[in-house]
């Protein structure tokens, strides 16, 4: 497999329980939770964009990033976004992540590629989340010719706004596994006290 994987942060500024969460300080002054999470997916060599709603109020995140696309889509299409953005840029492999994950891990993003070139990209990959892998660690890696008939097929508001529930359903998916438990440990970011929880893992792993 020669073609590029490209990484695909979805992200808005609208959360109804934490407004702008992602633009949010991150263990220090400058770096949003968005900032640290491109910094680890240019350390495993990556391209990346961030994939917004197209109105007014995500202004601040294209103020802040250059890489950023906005398509003319409604705000919880978030699949019709992921869509319109690899069919514009002509991108064959989309990883997928979320914005309110400041924690991803370079080392399961390395891994994760490594098993989805074994395939030949050709198969849906994503992680074990909240089994073996964190929620807030989990990354998806998938081929643009199921995005788009995800796209044409998908037609409930749940499918549209998930991105894969589709693609977990209709093709061949895998799914990368630790060796360890990690049932329960929540380092998403949904609200100011997850932020605060994350930081605190954050430190215990040594990562900043």
């Amino acid at each position: 497999m020669n073609e590029e994987i490209v990484a695909a942060i979805q992200a808005r500024t609208t959360s109804e329980r934490f407004p702008e969460k992602v633009l949010h300080n991150f263990l220090k002054p400058g770096q949003t939770m968005l900032h640290k999470m491109v910094r680890t997916i240019e350390s495993c060599g990556l391209n990346w964009v961030i994939l917004t709603p197209n109105n007014k109020e995500q202004a601040p995140i294209g103020n802040l990033f250059f890489k950023t696309y906005a398509p003319a889509v409604l705000e919880i299409d978030v699949l019709g976004r992921y869509y319109e953005w690899a069919k514009k840029h002509s991108v064959k492999h989309i990883m997928r992540l979320t914005g309110d994950c400041p924690l991803i891990s370079k080392y399961i993003i390395l891994q994760l590629i490594k098993e989805y070139k074994k395939d030949d990209g050709k198969v849906y990959w994503g992680t074990d989340t909240y089994e073996t892998v964190p929620d807030g660690l989990d990354v998806e890696i998938f081929p643009f010719f199921m995005l788009e008939a995800a796209n044409e097929k998908a037609k409930s508001s749940e499918e549209r706004e998930h991105v894969t529930s589709y693609l977990k359903l209709n093709f061949p998916y895998k799914r990368y596994t630790t060796k360890h438990n990690f049932r329960g440990l929540k380092l998403s970011v949904d609200t100011k006290d997850d932020l605060e929880r994350t930081e605190e893992w954050s430190k215990i792993f040594q990562n900043d």
